[in-house]
């Protein structure tokens, strides 16, 4: 019988490199986050959300420390029993990290299948994007050190805003409701997700999309309000616009320079009436009117949706509220990322691959640096 030899399949590099990542990266994440044991927020809220007793899941906003979306709580509630039964031990911090770290490592995945098809893109620029989504050390450090969760919001707002600029607006409205769901931080990008939606999509499809996030939304809550109360979400969404009027802590932004030359801005008589709280929504405000006469501008002149502009566009936005608004944390330049990370993975440009090296150094800077004072967001 004739012997009859399979052609053999080259191997894909980027999937190689993709598996790597993730395997070295994992493992690097768990053992920085075993060997770093620091309470931090992790066991001053992360552990009280996950083990103060309570009738029922749908009980949880009893317990008085949550201010946060039901997601990322929920999460931490389906290791309870485990959780109880390490105590407050090494074994404890490591698995309050393995969510946030499995978060970091999906981002990977998310990118890896962007950029396989994508044919713009050299071999080197797919390769940059998987391994600085995989190994970004501001997403380590603030998975591994602190337990925090802004992978995840990292992760959304890259599903959600390149599926928007995409044409896969039901997909975005997804990712935006369940963003939502999951970090407070995310409402700040109502402004340019509603600018693109307005001006780039159909009337019928906006109704479809905005009553699809809004499902998704209720879905999230309703059992927690019908336990807690039907106004538990507004509770939740703006309890935290004035809970802290000056959080820039020694964040590399504008009221952060006063903070450093011993300035107590929180003693300060701001003239016409205005405090922090109402100072922070005037800025935010002014830079989403900005925003969108841009995006109308894009609109107007190119005449289609122009992914890597409009992302830059919203990085933009973004990184001038946190570097000119109030309540700014450390952490909070971080979504940056995201919109670099969609610049890098829809084009072959220079800039793009620079701004997102830049911004993961100036941002693990900032986090680093934040060490000393932390506190909870």
């Amino acid at each position: 019988m004739k012997h009859i030899s399979k052609k053999r399949q080259p191997v894909d590099g980027l999937l190689m490199i993709l598996i790597f990542s993730l395997v070295f990266s994992g493992l690097f994440q768990v053992v920085l986050a075993f060997s770093n044991q620091g309470v931090a927020d992790v066991m001053t809220f992360n552990y009280v959300w996950a083990t103060t007793p309570i009738d029922n899941i749908f009980h949880l906003y009893s317990i008085p420390s949550l201010d946060y979306p039901p997601l990322v709580p929920v999460l931490f509630r389906l290791i309870t029993p485990v959780l109880q039964y390490f105590s407050a031990s090494a074994s404890t911090f490591l698995l309050m990290k393995l969510f946030p770290i499995a978060f970091n490592l999906i981002l990977g995945i998310a990118v890896y299948v962007i950029v396989d098809k994508k044919q713009p893109l050299s071999d080197m620029d797919k390769a940059l994007a998987v391994v600085v989504a995989t190994f970004s050390p501001t997403l380590l450090f603030n998975a591994a050190i602190w337990g925090q969760f802004d992978g995840l919001l990292v992760l959304l707002l890259f599903l959600c805003f390149y599926s928007v600029s995409t044409k896969r607006i039901y997909w975005a409205s997804a990712f935006y409701a369940i963003g939502c769901l999951t970090k407070l931080q995310f409402c700040y990008f109502i402004f340019p997700f509603a600018a693109i939606v307005i001006l780039f999509y159909p009337l019928r499809k906006i109704v479809i999309a905005t009553l699809e996030g809004l499902a998704i939304g209720l879905l999230g809550w309703l059992p927690f309000m019908v336990v807690s109360g039907p106004s538990l979400p507004l509770r939740i969404y703006l309890g935290g616009s004035g809970k802290y009027p000056f959080l820039n802590l020694s964040a590399f932004n504008t009221w952060g320079i006063f903070v450093r030359f011993g300035v107590n801005l929180q003693e300060v008589d701001f003239p016409f009436g205005l405090d922090a709280g109402k100072i922070n929504i005037a800025i935010i405000l002014i830079c989403a009117l900005i925003t969108a006469i841009l995006i109308a501008y894009i609109k107007r002149t190119v005449g289609c949706l122009d992914v890597r502009i409009l992302t830059l566009l919203v990085c933009l936005f973004y990184n001038t509220v946190f570097i000119i608004s109030t309540q700014q944390h450390e952490r909070y330049q971080i979504p940056v990322i995201a919109f670099l990370l969609i610049a890098v993975c829809v084009g072959n440009k220079l800039p793009d691959r620079l701004y997102l090296l830049a911004f993961t150094a100036l941002t693990f800077l900032n986090e680093v640096d934040g060490i000393p004072c932390r506190t909870h967001i």
